[in-house]
C-alpha cells in the first residue's frame, strides 16, 4: 500500500459539530419526556372525558416512539477517544433476516419479502501505550476491514464513530463520522458533507 503525507484531521470542529448533535439528541429526549409525562397526566387526571384520552394516549405513544428512538440513535461508545496503534482487529460476520413490505395493495393482502443478509461487524483494537481500548463498529464493509487490518496508527476522535488512521493509504482517507473512504484531494466527506481534513 501506498503511504502518503500525514493527514491533518480538524479535531476541534468535529468534536464541536459532535458536541452540538448530542445537545440535540439529549434535548429531543427531554422534550419527549416532559410531553410522555404531561399526556400520562392528562389522560390519569382527565381520562374521562374521550377526546383527552384519545389525544393524551397517542400523544404519550408517539412521545415513547420518538423518545426511544432518540436513545437508540445515540452510540455511547463513540464518546471516547484514543490515539495509538491498532493492536488487533476482529472480523464478525452476522447473518440478519430483514422483512420488508413489497408493495402496498389496499384490495388484498400485502407482500412481505425476506431478506437474509451478511453484516460484518468489527472490533478494533488500539494500543494508546497505557491500555488497549476497543472500537466496535456494525455494519462495516470489506474494505473497512481491510482497511483495519492492515494496521497502522490510528486516532478515534471524540464523537465519531470510526476510528481513523494518521496515514492517507492507496489515496484515500475515510471519514471518521459516516465510514465513507474519500479521495485525497478533498477535505469535505462526499457523503455526510462534513469538513473533516484542515
Amino acid at each position: 500500500m501506498k503511504n502518503n503525507s500525514n493527514l491533518v484531521y480538524d479535531v476541534d470542529g468535529l468534536v464541536a459539530a459532535a458536541k452540538k448533535n448530542l445537545r440535540n439528541s439529549i434535548v429531543k429526549i427531554g422534550v419527549s419526556v416532559v410531553v410522555l409525562a404531561l399526556s400520562i397526566l392528562a389522560v390519569v387526571f382527565f381520562g374521562t372525558y374521550l377526546f383527552v384520552f384519545i389525544g393524551g394516549t397517542m400523544l404519550a405513544c408517539v412521545s415513547a416512539i420518538l423518545c426511544n428512538k432518540s436513545i437508540k440513535n445515540i452510540a455511547f461508545s463513540d464518546y471516547s477517544n484514543t490515539i495509538g496503534e491498532i493492536a488487533d482487529v476482529h472480523k464478525d460476520i452476522k447473518t440478519v433476516d430483514t422483512t420488508k413490505v413489497g408493495g402496498i395493495n389496499p384490495f388484498g393482502t400485502r407482500k412481505y419479502d425476506s431478506y437474509k443478509n451478511n453484516e460484518i461487524r468489527l472490533g478494533v483494537y488500539i494500543n494508546d501505550g497505557v491500555q488497549i481500548r476497543a472500537c466496535y463498529l456494525k455494519c462495516a464493509s470489506e474494505e473497512h476491514a481491510k482497511y483495519y487490518e492492515s494496521k497502522g496508527e490510528a486516532i478515534h476522535i471524540w464523537g465519531t464513530h470510526f476510528p481513523v488512521k494518521l496515514q492517507a493509504e492507496n489515496d484515500k482517507w475515510l471519514c471518521p463520522v459516516c465510514g465513507e473512504f474519500n479521495t485525497i484531494d478533498k477535505r469535505t466527506c462526499s457523503r455526510c458533507k462534513n469538513k473533516i481534513i484542515k
